[in-house]
């Protein structure tokens, strides 16, 4: 195919200049990064079994998320048929209203 290696090379520095044009992220978009990492928070790991001992289901996911305190969203499979949002404060494991 004619002018395919052109395309392609093009195509390359192209991909290889973009990656150097991108802005870093910023202080707000690795709050949640830093969150996780700092050591007087419980794991995602505690956060699941605290959940999953409340209420025998089958953990879905885990996401933690940061309002006036951090806290981790558990959602839990509950008897093969309903989803359930079980709220675990990620300083103390104990579950939130």
């Amino acid at each position: 195919m004619r002018g395919g290696t052109g395309w392609m090379v093009a195509t390359a520095l192209a991909v290889m200049t973009l990656g150097t044009t991108l802005p870093a992220a910023s202080a707000a978009d690795m709050r949640g990064v830093q969150l996780v990492q700092r050591e007087d928070l419980i794991s995602r790991d505690r956060a699941a079994d605290i959940a999953r001992s409340r209420t025998g289901g089958r953990v879905l996911r885990v996401d933690l998320r940061n309002g006036d305190r951090p806290w981790y969203r558990v959602r839990v499979l509950i008897d093969g048929e309903h989803v359930r949002s079980v709220a675990v404060d990620a300083r103390s494991g104990r579950l939130r209203r």
